[in-house]
């Protein structure tokens, strides 16, 4: 089927479509009317969530693809819509280094089992592989090439959704290395790089809600402005320059907080709506209490009346 011909995609089309056939639409009608809206060329295999190919049903295969049509079409926000829909929650934790966003979103997830998701993870995988493959941070053309041949799965270990290129997950261990502790900023700063994990995030809840889960915590830098300006609850978690130094000790980090922070000036981004909690006297369970306050309050007033 020639891309651009979005006509031929019938509702009666996707029902009888096999799990193939649902993959193969997906990345040909969906970036046919996409691209005209997208900064850079992307994984247009993200249009259709990896886990869903053998369990989604076919019904919600067709959903979602007519919303994703009929979004990008009329300029509406079909994630929204979806949300609603499914009753789905997002919780987006934004943050520093060291701040505790991870801990706290992880908790938080286990606790109202919830999907966990830290993108920063997602960013230093990334960066692991520029760097095998010798890939400088200047060299964009080279970065856009990579990045375009990328299939990215997403592998459920437990509540912890991770991103995996080969099928693996990395241990922490392995992504916290000095190298990439360095270079991770530098990567990040990449529009190209930027968009393509955006896109990939973007396409979790759908994901997330086949493997069980009925929401998701999702952690990093600009989650509640930029990925998921949707999401029920969006919190900036502040904590004084200080006191992340301590606790990156803790972990036995050696880690230049203040340095990661100007260098991670560009991607932190706090929309002027969210919720800002400052941490810096809190412990972990104490924010994760406030973050369960928070969400039991837009459960209720979400709730019909």
């Amino acid at each position: 089927m020639p891309i651009g011909h979005e006509s031929t995609l019938t509702a009666d089309r996707i029902c009888r479509a096999s799990s193939e056939d649902v993959r193969l639409l997906g990345q040909q009608i969906v970036p046919a009317i996409l691209a005209t809206c997208t900064p850079c060329a992307i994984n247009w295999d993200l249009c259709v969530p990896y886990e869903s190919y053998e369990v989604m049903e076919r019904q919600r295969a067709k959903e979602f693809l007519e919303m994703q049509l009929n979004g990008a079409k009329n300029g509406e926000n079909f994630l929204g819509q979806w949300l609603r829909r499914e009753n789905f929650i997002i919780v987006a934790i934004d943050g520093g280094a060291g701040s505790g966003k991870t801990t706290t979103a992880r908790m938080l997830a286990e606790r109202c089992n919830f999907a966990f998701v830290s993108t920063g993870e997602h960013y230093r995988i990334l960066t692991q592989l520029f760097l095998r493959k010798n890939i400088a941070a200047g060299d964009r053309s080279a970065l856009i090439n990579l990045l375009s041949q990328l299939r990215p799965t997403t592998l459920f270990h437990g509540c912890y959704a991770h991103f995996s290129l080969d099928g693996n997950v990395i241990t922490p261990e392995e992504l916290r290395r000095q190298e990439i502790n360095f270079s991770i900023p530098d990567y990040a700063a990449i529009p190209e790089v930027r968009a393509f994990l955006r896109e990939y995030n973007r396409q979790l809840p759908f994901a997330v809600l086949s493997a069980g889960f009925r929401g998701m915590v999702i952690e990093g830098r600009d989650i509640g402005s930029a990925v998921f300006p949707e999401a029920q609850v969006r919190a900036y978690l502040f904590v004084d320059t200080k006191e992340r130094v301590r606790r990156r000790a803790l972990e036995g980090i050696c880690d230049d907080v203040e340095g990661r922070d100007r260098r991670d000036e560009g991607q932190m981004r706090m929309a002027q709506d969210v919720w800002l909690i400052d941490g810096t006297n809190l412990s972990a369970e104490d924010v994760v209490q406030l973050l369960q306050a928070r969400l039991k309050e837009e459960s209720h007033e979400s709730s019909p009346r």
